[in-house]
Parts: C-alpha cells; sequence; structure tokens
C-alpha cells in the first residue's frame, strides 16, 4: 500500500472519479477508486471521471494505493466511450501499463510512459503527473516525489515550453480521466486515488485539475 497525508502545501484537485460512469467501487468522496477479485480470472473494472476537458491546459496527479504494476491503467478516455469492463483498456490515451514483473514491489515501480514501451520509475510514495495541452494535443508524464513539489518530466521534457511530450497530435474530442483496476487471485486489490491536493507545481501556463 502507497499512503501520503494530505497537506496544506499544494492546490485543491477538482476533478473527481464519477460514480455514475464507475465499474470500481469508489470512496472518500469519489477521489478514490477501488476493485477486489478473489477468483483465478483475470477482472477489470474501470472508472472515469464527472467532467471532461475540450480544451486549456491542465494537470493531474494520480497515485496507486494498492498495487501489483501490470494492473493498472490510467490517462485519459476520449469521448468517454472506453469499455469500463475491460481487462485490457486500449482507447484511451496515458502511461499504458505499470510495467513491472514483481507483483506488489515495495520500493519502486516502473511505469510506461509511451508506446515504445519506455519506463520511468516510481519510488514508494510517489504520483503519477500528467500534463495535458488540449489546445497543442500533447501530453507529458512525469513523476512527483510527495516530500517535493518539482515533478520528474520523463526525458527531461518541458511542458511550459512544449518541448519533449510523450504523446502529441491528440485527436479533438472531450478528455475525461480515466483507469482501470485489474485484478484476480495472484494480486487481489488494486486502488488509484486522486489526492485532494495536487502536491506538485504545474508547469507555467497549465491548471490544477
Amino acid at each position: 500500500m502507497w499512503i501520503i497525508e494530505d497537506g496544506l502545501d499544494g492546490t485543491a484537485t477538482g476533478v473527481r472519479w464519477d460514480p455514475l460512469e464507475t465499474a470500481a467501487t469508489l470512496s472518500d468522496g469519489d477521489r478514490v477508486a477501488s476493485y477486489s477479485n478473489f477468483s483465478p480470472v483475470l477482472v477489470g473494472r474501470g472508472t472515469r471521471s464527472v467532467t471532461g476537458k475540450t480544451g486549456g491546459k491542465w494537470y493531474v496527479e494520480i497515485r496507486s494505493l494498492y498495487f501489483r504494476p501490470d494492473r493498472v491503467f490510467c490517462g485519459f478516455d476520449i469521448d468517454g466511450d472506453q469499455d469500463l469492463f475491460s481487462d485490457a483498456p486500449t482507447d484511451f490515451v496515458g502511461p499504458a501499463t505499470m510495467a513491472s514483473t514483481t507483483p506488489f514491489a515495495s520500493t519502486v515501480e516502473a511505469v510506461t510512459v509511451d508506446a515504445s514501451g519506455t519506463p520511468i520509475e516510481l519510488a514508494c510514495g510517489d504520483a503519477i503527473a500528467l500534463a495535458l495541452d488540449l489546445d497543442a494535443g500533447k501530453l507529458w508524464i512525469g513523476a512527483l516525489n510527495p516530500w517535493e513539489r518539482e515533478v520528474s518530466w520523463h526525458g527531461a521534457a518541458d511542458p511550459a515550453s512544449g518541448s519533449g511530450a510523450q504523446f502529441t497530435a491528440l485527436p479533438a474530442g472531450t478528455y475525461h480521466l480515466f483507469c482501470a483496476l485489474t485484478a484476480n487471485d495472484e494480486a487481489l486489490h488494486a486502488s488509484m486515488e486522486i489526492p485532494e491536493i495536487a502536491r506538485g507545481r504545474p508547469p507555467g501556463g497549465f491548471t490544477v485539475w
């Protein structure tokens, strides 16, 4: 389990998971999506945000509480049409999977951030940072140490200047924050949280969602 205490040093978040558009269990004011499965059959349960964005520059943080690396998907569902009952979602843009071979690793995980499978490492307690520029059609992925305010953007990218995005030429549409949690008797629980307080400093020109 990853545990981080929310504090006052940061910006309050507004995005929440949608209780009407979820196949997972929501809690903590619809900030936490969870799923448990004790069957040997791998099952997926997804959720997306109440609101979507069609333009602007948005900064989001999400973090995993229960975690088997290859069983969590996150990013943005374009136009809200991703199947929420899929154990292998494909109709979204974002970190493909938490790519690691060690179930419930307690120190370091890796996140596959682009189509070529390039990983970034997340230390225990880190959040995934997403910078979405819908005006330019770009998405950046980074990691945030909970005791720091500066995001480490993958590949030393700079969302403020528009350089180094992991995803480009994104299509127009309504972008909902999305996660899919998959579990079976090898990894019983999965959970994804939107922090109450975004601790990282958004890139210049970006607003905390």
